[in-house]
């Protein structure tokens, strides 16, 4: 939300001095200028404030704190998108290798686990306290909304990527999994959670209607080639786009959908009444199935200042004297495809 009054003009003319918000924003602010996340809000605020005495800036404040918009974050959110990272970088957008800062980057050997729920979190936890000893206890949601959690795991083996003049190009090795569980009842985790059993803590009772609850968990090696290149340089405009194109052994693979369970818990007898669903497998181990993926993507750029030109830029060249032009903004698009033979397992169906 912006909040923009006669006395919040000099505010203004700071911030859109910066050339992203002058390149976007070209027009004559009114005397209150807000964006709201209610228009119907909004509408209502600004009748209130013409009829009282009540300031802008006030006004703007409550109608921060009585509306919100949730958000969820982000894996590596930094990493994925460095200048400086291009190892790391061509997994969420292959063209990335093109303009790369550096030169020539490899990587010998990275370990990676992300994990997500709403079900526990470690509070105050941090990587130097985990390191120095970490002793507080997990805290426990107790709400009743449906659980879910995520893990991702990586392995990565020896990776090389080299940017330089219109082109990158290089290769990469990594072992990969995934699990994800969604839509379950909190009856369920609490079996789970310490205390679970006890009758304290859980009725003696329980009543189930599960629908549509989900589980799935896939791991599998990949191995592939990286190559992009400068497609259209005019002026201050640089268009570049890339690929992954990759070699896949497949390790094991689950998919399990409960479209409806219905049943009846009395201590730890459980009596089904009706159960709906359906399970997709694979034997674990090595090689057990094999394929083919491709990863596509293109980063669209325009250059900081308006004199630049892109005709003669040439990557990590002595051509342009090893200077990088720093852009104004970029919009990239990556877009997965997949293309496997019969011998590997389907992927993963969502429900």
């Amino acid at each position: 939300m912006i909040n923009l009054n006669p006395i919040g003009r000099t505010y203004w003319n700071d911030i859109s001095s910066h050339p992203l918000l002058r390149h976007f924003l070209n027009f004559e602010l009114p005397e209150v200028f807000i964006i709201p996340t209610n228009r119907i809000l909004l509408l209502e605020t600004i009748k209130t404030m013409k009829k009282s005495s009540l300031s802008p800036r006030i006004a703007s404040i409550l109608l921060l704190f009585t509306s919100f918009t949730p958000a969820f974050s982000q894996e590596k959110l930094g990493i994925t998108n460095s200048n400086y990272s291009s190892t790391n970088s061509i997994f969420l957008n292959p063209s990335s290798s093109v303009d790369s800062r550096t030169f020539i980057q490899m990587n010998l050997v990275g370990m990676n686990a992300y994990l997500m729920n709403n079900q526990m979190y470690l509070p105050k936890f941090s990587i130097p306290k985990a390191i120095t000893g970490y002793h507080e206890k997990p805290f426990i949601v107790t709400n009743k909304m449906k659980k879910f959690f995520y893990g991702n795991f990586s392995l990565d083996a020896p990776a090389l990527v080299i940017s330089h003049r219109r082109i990158g190009i290089g290769f990469f090795v990594r072992g990969r999994a995934e699990i994800d569980i969604r839509r379950i009842p909190y009856q369920i985790t609490k079996l789970f959670l310490p205390g679970g059993f006890d009758t304290s803590v859980v009725p003696t009772s329980v009543d189930f209607n599960l629908r549509n609850v989900k589980i799935s968990t896939m791991s599998w090696a990949e191995y592939g080639l990286n190559f992009g290149m400068m497609v259209k340089k005019r002026n201050g405009l640089l268009i570049t786009a890339g690929g992954n194109i990759k070699y896949l052994t497949g390790i094991n693979l689950f998919y399990a959908n409960l479209g409806r369970f219905d049943a009846y818990m009395k201590d730890t007898v459980i009596d089904i009444r009706k159960l709906r669903g359906k399970i997709q497998t694979s034997e674990p181990g090595w090689n057990t199935g094999n394929g083919v993926g491709m990863d596509l993507g293109i980063t669209y750029r325009r250059a900081l200042r308006s004199e630049i030109e892109y005709e003669g830029y040439y990557v990590n060249s002595k051509r342009s004297n090893c200077k990088h032009i720093d852009y104004l903004y970029k919009w990239g698009y990556p877009c997965w495809t997949l293309d496997t033979s019969n011998t590997l397992p389907q992927p993963i169906r969502r429900p």
